[in-house]
């Protein structure tokens, strides 16, 4: 099932590679913007935080077959779908009829109005799919969530974009057209999917009779605190750039970030792991052994993604072409959103250990500074330096608050790296990344594109060889090491 998550996930970059081969740089930008960027983010907002709160409910009332808990459970998911509704419908009507306002006045590109009232849709049912989904997480049914979000919805895109492309005028409605397609398709599967284990009937008959599980709200409303701030760090930049650069800069800058985000979700992958390891060794005091662990899954990070990192350096502009030529300009912005994220997807570890040592009140505060300095940033760098400068704004905050994670963790629970851990890895890093910079050297640089991709190809040689040869992979599995003397 995860090789199929994974398999499935390569599906949305082909989807991007189409879209701008097929409809052209400028249409791509619009789309991005419209739904990527605005309509994601209200999506956050209409769930907030509702999903998290469901899979905990369901999840403690499904343990035991008692008629109490079964009707507390189903007005669990009755409560989610009606607050759902509620937020959903404020900000799908607000966007839909504030839309010409907004790309008039706000991205002064009148030519968003439609895309932006469509993707007021896709937030609509985009909201309901995953509190349908969510119940099912809850009761430890992770296939769904694969089969409807990564597959089905991945297929059904990319199908409504080809047909559309051949049947409909090329403009940015039908992409959207085929985005909001793809979503009833999603949408028609998760209810599918969800009344094949919870009784719809029960559900309507909650909605009649509802008492609100005020339990799940309050543990929601933080949790959509701390996701809207987190994702809003992501699109915020996107958001602003579009205020003050053409659009087709903002194609750019957009597929650089989606590209760079790839590294955060190497820290994401480990951390779930980690999770109870984590909550058990913080209960118990184990404080010595919490250390070396938090030590290990960050040299884990570190060791995956130096390799992710130098192999970006080398093949950055190959992987922006496969977009279209005019994507090549946010070459370098590509790599100062790398390098923030590589800092993050090693020190940012960090804040997951403070979260699930049940400092959530300090992890959020961190998230709603980062979003507040991302901010602050980008209104001074943007109009200077346009994409540069909100690659360096999002880069500096995500930064910033990285390391204020680390100075908290060390203080608050004297948990801290065990820095010489790090050595091996990042000198071999280094190693093999200057292998890489000799062999480009060797090549000319009347031959530089291909000579990036040998040297590229020289790069990811001497790091595998090190990766192998040096026992990494032997002392993370071995049972000496701290995971596996932890768990």
């Amino acid at each position: 099932m995860n090789f199929l998550g994974l398999l499935t996930k390569a599906l949305k970059p082909i989807f991007f590679i189409l879209v701008a081969r097929l409809y052209g740089q400028s249409l791509f930008a619009l789309y991005y913007i419209s739904w990527w960027s605005v309509g994601e983010l209200l999506s956050r907002l209409a769930i907030f935080g509702l999903q998290e709160g469901l899979i905990r409910e369901v999840a403690s009332y499904d343990e035991t077959p008692d008629p109490e808990h079964e009707e507390r459970l189903y007005h669990s998911i009755a409560t989610a779908l009606l607050c759902t509704t509620l937020l959903s419908a404020i900000l799908c009507s607000g966007l839909f009829f504030l839309a010409p306002w907004i790309a008039s006045s706000f991205f002064k590109k009148p030519e968003l109005i439609l895309p932006l009232q469509w993707s007021s849709m896709g937030i609509f049912l985009q909201s309901f799919i995953v509190i349908f989904l969510a119940a099912l997480r809850g009761k430890r049914i992770m296939r769904y969530e694969v089969y409807v979000r990564s597959l089905l919805e991945s297929i059904a895109l990319i199908g409504f974009c080809l047909l559309f492309f051949w049947t409909l005028p090329h403009s940015v409605e039908a992409i959207m057209a085929a985005q909001v397609g793809s979503f009833v398709v999603g949408f028609g599967a998760a209810w599918i999917f969800l009344t094949r284990h919870f009784d719809y009937r029960r559900i309507l008959s909650a909605f009649r009779n509802l008492t609100l599980n005020r339990r799940m709200i309050s543990f929601s409303i933080p949790q959509g605190f701390f996701e809207l701030s987190n994702f809003g760090v992501l699109q915020l930049d996107t958001l602003m750039l579009a205020f003050f650069i053409p659009q087709e800069m903002v194609a750019a800058y957009g597929i650089a970030s989606q590209i760079a985000f790839h590294l955060r979700k190497i820290r994401m992958s480990f951390t779930q792991i980690y999770a109870p390891i984590v909550a058990r060794l913080e209960f118990d005091g184990e404080i010595q052994k919490l250390s070396r662990t938090y030590t290990h899954v960050a040299r884990w990070s570190l060791e995956i993604n130096l390799a992710i990192l130098g192999g970006l350096w080398f093949f950055k502009e190959p992987l922006l072409r496969l977009f279209g030529e005019g994507f090549t300009v946010a070459a370098s912005v590509l790599m100062v959103l790398g390098f923030g994220q590589f800092i993050n997807g090693v020190v940012g570890i960090s804040g997951n250990v403070l979260l699930m040592s049940g400092y959530s009140g300090i992890n959020l505060f961190n998230s709603l500074l980062v979003a507040i300095l991302n901010v602050l940033l980008n209104l001074v760098l943007i109009p200077r330096f346009g994409m540069m400068g909100a690659a360096a704004a999002t880069t500096l905050s995500v930064c910033a608050v990285s390391f204020l994670s680390y100075w908290q963790l060390k203080r608050l629970m004297k948990v801290f790296f065990i820095w010489r851990e790090f050595t091996r890895p990042a000198l071999w890093g280094g190693v093999a990344f200057g292998s890489g910079l000799v062999s480009l050297w060797l090549l000319s640089f009347e031959t530089f594109k291909r000579g990036t991709l040998w040297s590229g190809l020289v790069f990811l040689g001497v790091y595998g060889l090190f990766f192998w040869k040096g026992g990494f992979l032997k002392h993370h599995l071995s049972s000496e090491s701290p995971i596996q003397e932890a768990s």
